[in-house]
């Protein structure tokens, strides 16, 4: 009988302790509805943005950009990629991060009456990650009512929103990540199937790469055909996955310190170190994503037919 290599054997060992240390962590599935639906129209723009938790000014500078957006566009919900506070998360529903990373913020006079939808980051479990559903109770503006979730606009768009620290499998929708997107991804009556998630596929921040997760989301994208968007890397790109003709985004330009980019990798359309958010705009004829800094320039276009 050969015997596993001890190094092997070590580094499995601390692999399982690590994800059973996370999973302890992770929120259990209370009673809060998981597929939420709402209202739709004919076409809809929605804002999305990671790594936004920062405190620094390059934060209140974005949120400044997103209110200006806001007074003049019909922005129907913000989803916020994760790492929402920085650098340990909240420990409470009363930490005082609420008010000086949240609600100062992003509480404007057009930003505060649009639903924010977040889902969690690796700096958001440093913290006490089901204070953050805990939240939505209290405050109708923040919304997440699982650690993963999707939101359904009419019968035009699904967002689905994963916790990809614990991506999790069991075979009961309503207890695991995986499972839920596998169902989630099930239904190709909606036209525009969104899938967000903390931890990108790929990144051309020399940082974050291809993980075993990203190989199971990628084949998950690739088989029905949705779009990933995800933070983590903090900068702004949107790639191309010839194999599958998958589109993957990444907006990680939220507020934190940003990373250096390369600009040379395989299937790069876009790539830029810089703040701002993704604009996606939906309409049953297809779909637009647009990056915008800081200053709201548009920095970059596609269009999804």
């Amino acid at each position: 009988m050969r015997r596993v290599p001890l190094c092997l054997a070590i580094l499995s060992a601390a692999f399982l302790v690590a994800f059973l240390t996370w999973r302890f962590r992770a929120p259990l599935r209370k009673e809060n509805p998981i597929v939420l639906h709402e209202p739709g129209e004919e076409t809809m723009e929605f804002l999305i943005l990671g790594d936004s938790g920062s405190e620094l000014p390059e934060q209140y500078k974005l949120a400044d950009a997103l209110e200006r957006y806001c007074l003049t566009h019909p922005v129907r919900a913000v989803f916020m990629l994760g790492d929402n506070f920085y650098p340990s998360g909240v420990k409470s529903v009363d930490d005082p991060q609420w008010q000086t990373a949240f609600r100062d913020p992003y509480e404007k006079a057009c930003l505060g009456k649009v639903p924010f939808y977040p889902i969690l980051g690796n700096h958001d479990y440093k913290g006490h990650p089901a204070a953050q559903i805990a939240y939505s109770q209290i405050q109708n503006h923040w919304r997440m009512p699982h650690r993963f979730y999707s939101v359904q606009f009419g019968e035009i768009a699904k967002f689905i929103a994963l916790d990809t620290n614990v991506a999790d499998i069991c075979g009961f929708s309503e207890h695991c990540v995986l499972d839920f997107l596998r169902e989630s991804l099930m239904d190709k009556s909606v036209p525009v199937r969104i899938v967000l998630g903390h931890h990108p596929i790929f990144s051309s921040s020399g940082k974050y790469g291809a993980t075993v997760l990203g190989r199971v989301l990628r084949w998950f994208m690739c088989k029905t055909g949705a779009t990933y968007i995800a933070g983590h890397s903090h900068h702004l790109e949107h790639r191309q996955d010839a194999d599958c003709s998958l589109d993957l985004f990444i907006s990680g330009g939220g507020g934190a310190s940003l990373y250096e980019t390369r600009k040379d990798d395989p299937g790069t359309q876009f790539v830029q170190s810089n703040h701002g958010f993704l604009r996606v705009k939906v309409s049953k004829a297809g779909s637009t994503f647009t990056f915008f800094d800081s200053d709201l320039k548009d920095l970059y276009s596609f269009r999804d037919h």
